[in-house]
């Protein structure tokens, strides 16, 4: 491999990085890790969420430099579209458990003379705490979720870049330094969270 190739290299980890930041993978793994107890396990399910998503992007890359393919409109467009009803699936669940932890009353009381009401929870979960140990830390449901996003919006794009690059081999060197990034990335991001 060209040693010209580093910087492009160089930038792929970066983009993979920043790829963690775009709007759709934050909401997604927001409500995943607001399920989520310790920087730990939010750390872990950000990776869990990065490694689906570079594991399907990966496979995508490889399709495209193996078989010099490019990805079909529809099927980034269907993509686009099953992380759209994943991500309002998401919320919905997430608003849901909100309102099964809680149980929500009025609740009347006074200051300084005026009497007025506002609602009030209190939590009513009886659930055992999920306090055992995975002896394989990768989780099932951010994997998936990371490997729809990985399929969708700028995963497409970046395999556009393969396409300049010199090589196959420079470009399965891009995609995994991109996908690095993103593992990290999402990884920092949801321990954040």
């Amino acid at each position: 491999m060209d040693a010209s190739i580093l910087p492009a290299l160089g930038l792929g980890f970066l983009l993979g990085l920043t790829h963690a930041l775009d709007a759709d993978h934050v909401a997604a793994v927001g409500t995943l890790v607001s399920e989520t107890a310790g920087l730990r396990r939010s750390s872990l399910l950000g990776a869990s969420w990065g490694v689906g998503h570079s594991a399907s992007l990966l496979a995508a890359g490889v399709v495209v430099l193996g078989l010099r393919l490019a990805i079909p409109p529809r099927l980034s467009a269907a993509a686009e579209l099953a992380v759209g009803f994943m991500l309002v699936g998401l919320g919905a669940r997430a608003i849901w458990s909100v309102l099964r932890e809680k149980r929500l009353h009025w609740h009347a009381h006074e200051h300084g003379g005026a009497r007025h009401l506002h609602l009030h929870a209190h939590g009513v979960s009886d659930r055992a705490t999920h306090d055992h140990n995975h002896p394989f830390p990768l989780q099932r449901r951010p994997f998936l979720i990371g490997c729809l996003h990985g399929l969708a919006g700028s995963g497409p794009l970046t395999l556009l870049v393969l396409g300049t690059l010199s090589s196959p081999l420079a470009g399965l060197a891009y995609l995994g330094l991109f996908s690095l990034g993103s593992i990290a990335g999402m990884s920092l991001l949801s321990g954040l969270l």
